[in-house]
């Protein structure tokens, strides 16, 4: 798990986990997975963000660091960019909290980290 805080406030602003590489039964594909939504109970109280990025990248091995292709890297940045979205936003209420915007503007956040590492 990691914290994300803003650097100027130290504000914590959420928590993300990563869970890079393959093992039994588990699915072929990369994703982001929000597992809470950043939102306002009231002005006391705020709910921070969460969000799992799980993929099947290449794995350490004993002799050999995990060594990406370039693809792996787009890939990673892709799925980052709606860690990002999930975990930065400054929505109100649930309902436009993270990914839970108009359907054009989910992919933003990671297109552009996509473009970033071309």
């Amino acid at each position: 798990m990691y914290e994300v805080k803003d650097t100027a406030t130290k504000k914590l602003l959420g928590h993300f986990y990563l869970d890079l590489y393959p093992r039994p039964d588990k699915f072929n594909h990369a994703a982001c997975f929000t597992l809470t939504k950043k939102h306002h109970y009231n002005d006391k109280h705020n709910e921070l963000a969460s969000a799992a990025m799980v993929a099947n990248l290449s794995p350490p091995s004993d002799d050999e660091p995990s060594l990406l292709g370039h693809e792996d890297v787009v890939t990673f940045f892709h799925e980052f960019g709606h860690v990002m979205h999930n975990i930065c936003n400054e929505a109100n209420y649930t309902k436009f909290s993270g990914a839970s915007v108009e359907q054009d503007f989910v992919e933003m956040p990671s297109q552009m980290l996509e473009n970033w590492i071309w």
